[in-house]
C-alpha cells in the first residue's frame, strides 16, 4: 500500500488494520515513516496470521 493514512485526530485511540494475502515464498515489508514529516507517532506493528496467532511485533519506542 502507498499513501497516506488518518488525518490525526485520533491520537493514542487510533488503529489501523490491514489485510494482506501472500502466496508462499512471498515476504511482507512494512515502513513507518511518520517521523520522517515531524509526526510524534509512537507506530506499533503487528502481523498476524489468518488464524489469529500473532508472527510478529516492532514497536520502536
Amino acid at each position: 500500500l502507498d499513501g497516506e493514512i488518518g488525518d490525526g485526530r485520533f491520537g493514542a485511540s487510533d488503529v489501523d488494520l490491514f489485510r494482506v494475502h501472500l502466496a508462499a515464498g512471498q515476504r511482507l515489508v512494512i515502513d513507518v515513516d511518520a517521523r520522517t514529516g515531524g509526526s510524534r507517532l509512537d507506530s506499533v506493528v503487528r502481523v498476524f496470521s489468518r488464524h489469529g496467532r500473532r508472527l510478529a511485533v516492532n514497536d520502536d519506542h
